[in-house]
């Protein structure tokens, strides 16, 4: 069986590294971007689906006859006659339902389940990591991460849940309403009444509330859960400066909101499970008093009248099926729909990698045209930025704090976008190239050293393509890395370069997080170094070490720092003053210094 599961998963297995989603108004064609790959595998779920219902209105047909070939033989002797029969019957309900409930397991479980989700995974993450940082940054990025992981989930559930709930459902109901009027057209009327009224039950009131309140049960999860992510990444803050009241006035506030929400979606439920009750109630009494009149009138057979009886009962069952398949799947429904509009709300600004590699740096020369520049609801920061650099020389900014000396090298980057003017780097119009080309030609070194919970070979060599151990180990050396990486061992074990750091490298000190920092610069290698704060953390020692492998860093390269220290700034080719958006001071670090 193992064998055969991992090869229906081979078989959904697909490169999809160029897909990303464009926008979509509604969730069907949301779920269709996402699951197009899969398209003729979900219409075989469906049809096995199907043949499910059917073969279950089939079984209930052969066990009447078989009440009825009891009831009619007086001689146990008489049934030898029907041994071809009873071996269908067998073989049917013993290896044929069997098979087809596998092939149904293989298909949703092993083919489509997992599949599916890896797909649907990258393609909003390539989406929305394309996106400008300032919407991350504005908006909750541990919801976000979250979003990612529920919409795949719920895309998973919708489909499945579709195919097979909805697939056995019609087929089921499709096929009982044949049977019975095989029996007796009458049969019909109890049993057409039932889905009649069941069905604008579930069309016309429950599912447009459904909508509503799983959509914000979704909202809800996706906050809270946003909100205790950011607690824990921060649990250091927590643990310094809050205590145990404020944490407990914390969590019962979001709490109690998400329980108004929870308690909203489960009254609907309630609802819709009563009325359907009361109408189950009614299809059992109208059914069997139908069943007696046309039995006593030898209309119907003792078999039909019980296989009747039985299929009552098993739709009774259906419908409570039906509650709790419509109520996750409205849970899912509404998970879709806040992944949609996430989706919707960035991408607009979406930067694909298409032009990823096409933005080749040869010399390093960077000039601001006048750059007009100003975040989201605030006041320009920069109304008429013009600044020439030429290749190789080294730029020290400096200024008040708030000055934007961070967003000269944001807007350079293309992290930060302008509204007017033009940046150039080597004559080439930065906003022609996706953020990704632009910051793969240049190496960063900032105070927010931006580590992450993976192995120290994985963090110096993030972004990097085809990156060797022995690499990493040189640029290690040369920061003077290799040291403390090689004795290092995080709390699982793992040790040197396979060691985890922790969240923003928790683990380390602040000197050894900025080696890695300048580790990860050399092993980047560009032409342009972008420096920012980045000797802040670092003691007396450390700092003479650190800059003294900056220096051989720098050489033939164009940088741009932003520095207090007196030691990187003396380093520089220019120091630039910034002050009310434009440039103060510019001349030799002699004269500004």
């Amino acid at each position: 069986m193992k064998s055969l599961f991992k090869l229906f998963e081979r078989l959904g297995h697909k490169d999809i590294f160029d897909s990303q989603l464009n926008e979509a108004q509604h969730n069907l064609p949301f779920i269709r971007q996402c699951s197009k790959e899969f398209s003729s595998w979900i219409a075989l779920a469906f049809i096995i689906a199907l043949l499910g219902g059917v073969l279950q209105i089939v079984t209930f047909d052969f066990l009447g006859e078989l009440v009825d070939w009891l009831d009619t033989s007086g001689d146990r002797a008489q049934l030898n006659g029907k041994g071809v029969d009873l071996a269908i019957i067998a073989i049917a309900i013993a290896i044929v339902i069997p098979t087809i409930t596998l092939g149904k397991n293989l298909v949703f479980h092993q083919l489509l389940g997992p599949n599916l989700q890896k797909n649907t995974i990258i393609k909003l993450y390539r989406t929305l990591i394309g996106s400008p940082a300032s919407y991350h940054e504005e908006d909750d990025p541990g919801s976000t991460a979250i979003v990612i992981v529920d919409t795949s989930e719920a895309i998973i559930d919708v489909v499945l849940q579709f195919c097979g709930f909805a697939g056995f459902l019609l087929a089921f109901l499709g096929a009982l309403l044949f049977y019975v009027g095989n029996i007796d057209g009458w049969l019909i009327l109890p049993f057409l009444i039932w889905t009649s009224v069941f069905l604008a039950l579930l069309f016309w009131q429950w599912i447009p509330k459904a909508k509503v309140t799983n959509r914000l049960e979704a909202e809800s999860c996706a906050e809270i859960t946003g909100k205790f992510t950011e607690r824990f990444a921060r649990i250091r803050t927590v643990k310094m400066l809050s205590n145990k009241e404020y944490e407990q006035k914390f969590v019962e506030k979001w709490a109690t909101r998400h329980r108004r929400v929870v308690a909203k979606e489960y009254r609907v439920f309630s609802n819709f499970a009563s009325m359907t009750g009361l109408l189950n109630g009614i299809l059992v009494v109208g059914t069997g008093a139908l069943c007696l009149k046309l039995w006593m009138d030898n209309s119907i057979s003792i078999g039909e009248f019980s296989m009747v009886l039985a299929l009552v009962y098993r739709v009774i069952s259906l419908s409570e099926w039906c509650q709790d398949e419509f109520d996750a799947f409205f849970v899912s429904w509404g998970q879709v729909t806040v992944g949609r509009e996430l989706i919707n709300e960035f991408l607009e600004d979406v930067e694909l990698f298409e032009e990823e590699g096409k933005f080749n740096v040869t010399r390093g020369k960077i000039t601001f045209k006048n750059v007009e520049f100003a975040y989201e609801n605030k006041a320009p920061l920069f109304t008429d930025l013009s600044l020439k650099i030429k290749a190789g020389e080294k730029v020290g900014i400096i200024g008040p704090s708030g000055a934007g000396k961070s967003s000269i090298l944001n807007m350079l980057s293309g992290i930060d976008e302008i509204e007017e003017g033009a940046i150039y780097i080597d004559g080439k119009n930065i906003e022609d190239f996706s953020t990704n080309g632009v910051c793969s030609e240049i190496s960063f070194l900032n105070q927010d050293i931006g580590l992450f919970n993976q192995s120290i070979f994985e963090n110096i060599a993030f972004g990097l393509n085809n990156v060797s151990r022995e690499s990493v180990r040189q640029a290690l050396e040369k920061a003077n890395a290799l040291e403390f990486v090689q004795s290092y061992e995080d709390t699982r074990g793992r040790q040197g370069l396979c060691a985890f750091i922790g969240e923003n490298g928790g683990q380390l000190s602040g000197g050894q997080r900025q080696r890695l920092a300048l580790a990860r610069a050399i092993l980047r290698d560009k032409k342009i170094l972008l420096l920012d704060e980045a000797t802040s953390a670092l003691d007396p020692d450390l700092k003479a070490q650190f800059i003294a492998t900056l220096k051989t860093l720098m050489k033939g390269k164009t940088v741009i720092s932003i520095a207090h220290s007196y030691d990187v700034l003396t380093m520089m080719d220019r120091i630039i003053e910034i002050k009310d958006g434009k440039i103060a001071r510019d001349g030799k670090p002699i004269d500004i210094l």
